[in-house]
């Protein structure tokens, strides 16, 4: 099967992430995947701009199926492929891209080009549902964890090293890991910071990063989440909204104890290995680190012995299996 996946721009996130799995979970299982871009580097994003390079990629390419990942490759896919191909929508905003009238209008007019909506959280897919009751076929499928992020076997006798995995953006809140950062440098001497992930370019965000505390370092982007994930002893993940969390996910598959928000929700996380910070509360996120802390042999035992049955029902190639099934099955009866 000629499979299009079709991404904004290259860029961290977690619609990147399955788009990366997928393409290699499905070259593995001897179909055909291609990644492409509505706005490639170097390229203009205006409107005409891209939905000319979509109707030269409808034109140049041969695809069974188009895999458009959220709201602006799903809009000018559609628009573009004219029903031609089977277009499947992925919704992966942790917001409403639907609380407008305009965008709604544009989606009712492209429903009839649609072959799936496919959410990636069933509260995703209420939310859809609740502008279009509508759409015809819709589906929830989980992201999947890359076979490259292996259980641990055995946990550090004290915790030392505190990863945060994540683009800079609003949503994923820096400022709450810099006051962390701070906080923990008096209270938690024994804890190092790191922040993993690209920056903004927005200087009111990246100013997050500058100045850092002794106890602290920004990495920048890397291509290796899984050997960080490897030698990380907890994973703090400060995003106030996040629609389905592969970083959290995977974090929790690694064996790695996590403080995440508790405007986050995510089922596959539970105490004591993963615990909540309220988001509206100044140093709750250094509060429950030092509960962590105290708690630690329980933690971390409950972390690892959580790990393996996580990565089980995690399984990436058991995701890209299910989105090949439900290709097939909402093809049109011929």
């Amino acid at each position: 099967m000629r499979i299009a996946q079709l991404l904004l721009s290259p860029r961290v996130g977690g619609a990147e992430a399955l788009a990366d799995s997928l393409d290699a979970e499905w070259r593995a299982l001897g179909h055909d995947p291609a990644i492409h871009y509505l706005d490639p580097p170097g390229t203009a994003g205006g409107r005409l701009a891209r939905l000319r390079r979509m109707r030269r990629l409808a034109r140049d390419h041969e695809f069974d199926v188009v895999v458009a990942h959220s709201f602006l490759p799903a809009l000018y896919s559609r628009a573009a492929f004219g029903g031609k191909v089977p277009v499947h929508y992925v919704l992966h905003s942790a917001g409403d891209d639907y609380a407008g009238a305009a965008s709604q209008i544009v989606e009712r007019a492209l429903l009839r080009r649609t072959a799936s909506v496919i959410a990636v959280s069933d509260t995703q897919l209420q939310v859809y549902r609740s502008h279009f009751p509508q759409a015809r076929l819709t589906t929830v499928i989980r992201n999947g964890v890359s076979g490259s992020i292996v259980p641990r076997t055995a946990r550090a006798a004290e915790p030392a090293r505190v990863v945060t995995i994540s683009r800079v953006a609003r949503q994923k809140r820096p400022d709450v890991w810099r006051r962390s950062v701070e906080e923990a440098r008096h209270t938690m001497p024994s804890l190092a910071f790191e922040w993993w992930g690209p920056l903004s370019g927005d200087p009111g965000l990246d100013s997050a990063f500058e100045n850092l505390p002794p106890n602290a370092a920004f990495r920048g982007p890397t291509t290796d989440v899984a050997s960080v994930l490897a030698t990380a002893d907890i994973v703090l993940h400060t995003s106030e909204r996040e629609a389905h969390s592969i970083a959290l996910v995977e974090a929790a598959v690694s064996g790695a104890p996590i403080v995440y928000a508790d405007s986050v929700n995510s089922p596959e996380l539970h105490p004591p290995f993963a615990q909540q910070f309220r988001i509206d509360v100044d140093a709750d996120a250094t509060r429950i680190l030092a509960k962590m802390l105290q708690d630690w042999d329980q933690v971390a035992d409950a972390a690892v012995a959580n790990a393996p049955e996580l990565r089980r029902t995690s399984d990436a190639t058991a995701v890209a299996r299910t989105y090949v099934e439900w290709f097939d099955s909402a093809r049109p009866a011929r």
